[in-house]
Parts: structure tokens; C-alpha cells; sequence
């Protein structure tokens, strides 16, 4: 688990430029760095004061993947709360591409325990193939 909460946000500069009244005094954000994040398909954050919890905010891209890969979200129900969680198979391709580009295995091993509880592995070497990940992929799913 980590100390912070990821969320990939379809925004716009209309919402960037929203985004301290939508969030309220309770957290620290910059609008700025709100409509930096949009123009450039990166990411900002806001920090809540009180407990000083991280939230990053990531611009979902406008790749062909990436769309596909938010329609194929998921609704899960928190107590009374309604969240959309990216798709198992979705977040292994992320994780895989997360360790090519730093070289962490930690992100290997959380593949491998995410495929240990059962996937759609033909689904994974499609995408994989298409976004260049199958040696990563093989590395763990051979």
C-alpha cells in the first residue's frame, strides 16, 4: 500500500480552473499546476491539511490506450461511497511499463501477485504486444 491516493481525472482547463473550490479549504492545490498538468498530460496534487494525505491527480492521456483503458474502469462500492477502480488487467500494463522505465522490481512483484489472482490473460499479451511490454510481460508471465 502506498501513502498517497492515484487518480487519473479526465480534466479540461475549465476544471483546472475549479479545482480549489471543487476540493474546498480543506486541501492545499494549485490551480496552476491544475492547468500545467492539462496543457502537458501530466499530473499535479493536492494535499489535505489536516492529514497531510497526498492526492496525486493524473490527466488521463489522449492515446488510443489510455481511452480504452478508462472505459473499461470499474464501479466498486465503499460503504456509501461509489468508486471507479482501474481494471486488473489495466493496472498490470501500467505496472509493467512503470518498471521499464525505472527498473523496479517492485512493480515486477506486484504484477506477479495481481496475475497470481487470476486475469484475462489474453487480453494482456493483445495489449502488451501493441504497446511494446511483451518482454516485460514475459518476465513474469511466461
Amino acid at each position: 500500500m502506498t501513502r498517497d491516493i492515484d487518480l487519473v481525472v479526465a480534466f479540461y482547463l475549465k476544471d483546472a480552473a475549479r479545482i480549489e473550490t471543487v476540493l474546498g479549504e480543506e486541501y492545499y492545490v494549485s490551480p496552476d499546476a491544475a492547468r500545467e498538468a492539462v496543457l502537458h498530460q501530466t499530473s499535479f496534487n493536492a494535499i489535505h491539511q489536516v492529514t497531510l494525505m497526498k492526492v496525486d491527480f493524473m490527466i488521463r492521456k489522449q492515446e488510443d490506450y489510455r481511452q480504452h483503458e478508462f472505459t473499461r474502469r470499474v464501479r466498486v462500492r465503499v460503504e456509501n461511497f461509489n468508486l471507479w477502480l482501474v481494471s486488473k488487467e489495466d493496472l498490470i500494463l501500467s505496472k509493467l511499463h512503470w518498471a521499464r522505465e525505472s527498473h523496479s522490481e517492485r512493480q515486477l512483484t506486484d504484477v506477479e501477485n495481481l496475475i497470481a489472482t487470476g486475469c484475462d490473460v489474453d487480453y494482456l499479451r493483445q495489449w502488451s504486444a501493441r504497446l511494446n511490454l511483451t518482454d516485460m510481460l514475459t518476465r513474469v508471465f511466461p
